[in-house]
């Protein structure tokens, strides 16, 4: 039973009341990342009550992340984040359930991973995740909040892709705001994906208790801490959205799919096998690598280090290759040391 006090302060907001906690408590609502804005959104949403909160990463710790990802700390280093937010996130709010999922979001896995939810939010770091998300939202009417940082700016949307414009129909824009460039080579500030996170979750609360109509009109808000940026755009349906007018979901049928993925921050490849592996052939493996470097091996992934390369295979089936400069050689070294037990 939930003590009355715990959101004491937020019933007593007009805005909210008894009524809203009830709808808030009764909601499901899916992350997508778990990362900066992700953990900032994820904060959030568990603090203030949302009943089931589903988060999806495919990712690990690093020393890196520490410096804006706020739910992590030392002792977390190397591990799934998806696993590690969720059991931060529970020990915050014990009240809420809380499913993680540590696997690859791609059109394969939309609909399990973000069917029977009332809400997506976007705490990614690209733009193809962003188009398979907006693909699935319009496709089944569950709609989603876009959110995304680049150096010491940010950007988020209102509701998309329940009956109003779609992300899509501002992809121009897009294109042109997010540079292309990693959080390590291009830079992040840490107080911007607080402030994403945080507008994404106001926006994600508001939706939750009162409902949203159906618009003609969507909001991107734009803002910059640093230089004292603060910029709210309206937008309305393009008449050749490829998405929520042609009703071409690309995405989601998967003809955009990348079986390899460099991640955000450089040396980083997730690969997805084309077959999925089996727990049973990678525990007889773990000690065969013992011969070949560090080994260790739990119930959420297998992870093999080197000298210059560390290997990480998750339960759910994707493998992340860090230390390496291209693709090519990442998955030169799955099948060198790997073999047949992974097929890339």
């Amino acid at each position: 039973m939930t003590d009355p006090q715990r959101y004491a302060a937020q019933q007593a907001l007009e805005q909210i009341g008894n009524e809203g906690q009830k709808r808030l408590l009764a909601s499901r609502v899916a992350v997508v990342g778990c990362g900066a804005t992700g953990t900032a959104i994820l904060d959030r949403l568990a603090r203030a009550g949302v009943g089931t909160v589903r988060l999806i990463d495919r990712d690990i710790v690093e020393l890196s992340n520490l410096q804006r990802q706020f739910l992590y700390d030392e002792n977390d280093l190397e591990q799934p984040k998806a696993i590690v937010a969720a059991h931060k996130l529970q020990a915050i709010n014990h009240t809420i359930e809380i499913q993680p999922i540590d696997a690859d979001l791609n059109s394969r896995t939309c609909e399990q991973f973000l069917g029977g939810t009332n809400l997506i939010l976007d705490g990614t770091d690209n733009l193809p995740t962003r188009w398979l998300i907006n693909d699935f939202s319009v496709a089944t009417g569950i709609p989603w909040i876009f959110g995304g940082v680049d150096t010491t700016g940010g950007a988020t949307s209102s509701l998309l892709g329940c009956g109003g414009p779609c992300l899509r129909c501002i992809e121009g824009l897009l294109r042109r705001w997010d540079t292309g460039g990693s959080c390590l080579t291009a830079g992040v500030l840490n107080t911007v994906t607080s402030i994403i996170g945080s507008l994404e979750a106001t926006e994600a609360l508001r939706y939750l208790v009162q409902g949203a109509a159906t618009s003609d009109e969507a909001r991107l808000t734009l803002v910059d801490p640093w230089n004292g940026y603060f910029r709210i755009l309206s937008f309305e349906r393009y008449s050749k959205c490829p998405c929520c007018v042609q009703k071409d979901f690309s995405y989601l049928a998967g003809r955009w799919d990348v079986p390899v993925h460099r991640l955000c921050g450089g040396n980083s490849f997730v690969i997805i096998p084309k077959v999925p592996i089996d727990p049973a052939v990678l525990s007889q493996l773990a000690p065969r690598l013992e011969a070949l470097g560090k080994v260790a091996y739990n119930e959420f992934l297998l992870r093999f280090t080197h000298d210059e390369f560390s290997v990480f295979v998750f339960r759910m089936g994707q493998i992340l290759v860090k230390g390496v400069a291209d693709e090519k050689r990442a998955k030169a070294i799955v099948s060198e040391y790997f073999g047949s037990a992974v097929s890339v």
